[in-house]
């Protein structure tokens, strides 16, 4: 018996879900394990950062292809599990981000063309982001405390299995977009299926180098992808490199490891929790309010030396920046000129994968600037690095708003009527509702 249009929305909502928790999962796992790579392998804090170096350059790689990312990443989790030499664990890291990449720009992109309430699916499935970077870390925890630390990577696999036939079993081997089709043409029209109307098929048509070169000329998208590399580059030093840091500044011990822990269950709750905030004080200006407080936080996790006080600090920064992502998400169609509004929902795939390629380059490149300065310089560098990166965030955001003042108005930044612009564009993005304006 077929599914209904409604059951199927769910299979899918499910199917995505997991694969954005696996993600999460992945990424939250590293922090506890990275000192007992450095004991394990006998290396430095720059030579273990190369693993987000080779996670980078997996994402890239992703960014040009289409495939499973569940499978690529069972691939990586079956090298890394026995603890193979660094080098060999470095190529698995490249696997795993290419395959994790994949999942995490799909994904993404699958969730804005969702016919109704893209905003609760969206945080709901950044929470579970979070949710499996809470989970990770106190798994990671007890496998880094063990001889066998890398067994850790075990769990990964199963997860990863569990992933891929649950996204089997909804997907049947669709292409991502059959699949973009079958929600649009729903999204534009509540259609029935096998139903495409000529105005979507238009919009599915509109693909390729034509609409990359349309996307390369979009200053905002630009903008907000170097706002997300920067935003991903902080919340993965916060993330990976908190325990360490407690450990060798603060004298912490082997628990240390769930400090991360709190730092994604902070993140989790935040996506949740915020909501209503966010739409009080409106959706663009906000991220600024989230900004500044994780820079008190931050400074006070940086010159404060107290060890609890620390780590709440710190699942306080996961709690501010968690609504930030799945926020510009969401605001990333309304980027797009209002000329081009009949192709917002062929857009929306290239962009969200070229911000999510940039997320994870500073997911990379960050990281390893933080364990090459740590190196040189003592782990306590790491603190003023973050902070000045959520300041560059706060300057790429007022950039990225600047560039959506522009064709509204010709007023000055700091003027009551440039404050009126801003209104209005708070006031248009309440008033869309759905991600992609329809025609």
């Amino acid at each position: 018996m077929p599914f209904s249009v409604s059951d199927r929305d769910n299979a899918y909502l499910l199917a995505l879900y997991l694969s954005i928790f696996l993600v999460g999962w992945d990424d939250g796992s590293a922090g506890p394990l990275i000192p007992r790579m450095q004991e394990s392998y006998g290396v430095g804090y720059t030579v273990v950062s190369i693993i987000f170096i080779c996670k980078c350059a997996g994402a890239f790689t992703a960014a040009l292809a289409a495939t499973s990312g569940a499978i690529i990443q069972i691939i990586a989790f079956t090298i890394q599990a026995p603890r193979p030499p660094f080098p060999v664990l470095a190529i698995a890291y490249y696997i795993d981000g290419f395959g994790g990449a994949l999942q995490d720009a799909q994904a993404n992109a699958l969730l804005t063309m969702f016919p109704t309430n893209q905003h609760a699916k969206m945080m709901v499935g950044h929470g579970m982001y979070g949710l499996g970077a809470l989970i990770s870390p106190l798994i990671s925890t007890q496998f880094a405390q063990k001889q066998r630390w890398a067994f850790m990577y075990l769990t990964s696999l199963g997860l990863a299995v569990i992933t891929i036939v649950v996204l089997l079993a909804v997907f049947r081997l669709r292409s991502q977009a059959s699949i973009l089709e079958d929600l649009a043409a729903r999204k534009a029209g509540g259609h029935p299926d096998g139903e495409t109307p000529p105005k979507v098929e238009e919009q599915i048509q509109y693909q390729g180098w034509d609409k990359y070169y349309a996307l390369m000329r979009m200053p905002a998208v630009h903008l907000a992808a170097l706002f997300i590399f920067t935003y991903v580059g902080a919340e993965v030093c916060v993330g990976a490199w908190s325990v360490t840091y407690l450990l060798r500044e603060r004298g912490g011990g082997a628990s240390s490891g769930y400090v991360s822990s709190g730092f994604f269950g902070g993140l989790t709750l935040g996506r949740f929790a915020l909501i209503g905030v966010s739409q009080l004080l409106g959706e663009r200006r906000v991220i600024f309010y989230y900004i500044a407080i994780c820079i008190g936080l931050q400074l006070s996790v940086w010159l404060a030396n107290s060890l609890i006080g620390n780590a709440v600090a710190i699942s306080f920064v996961g709690f501010f920046l968690g609504p930030i992502y799945p926020q510009l998400v969401l605001l990333l169609a309304h980027f797009v000129p209002p000329r081009d509004a009949d192709e917002c929902n062929s857009f929306m795939g290239g962009a969200v994968g070229w911000i999510t390629c940039l997320g994870a380059t500073g997911a990379a490149v960050f990281p390893f600037i933080a364990g090459a300065m740590a190196s040189k310089f003592g782990v306590w560098v790491m603190q003023p690095l973050i902070v000045a990166l959520m300041g560059a965030m706060i300057v790429l955001w007022a950039l990225t708003l600047l560039t959506q003042l522009k064709p509204q108005s010709t007023a000055h930044p700091g003027t009551a009527e440039a404050a009126q612009g801003h209104m209005a564009i708070e006031k248009k993005d309440e008033e869309a509702g759905s991600p992609c304006p329809t025609a």
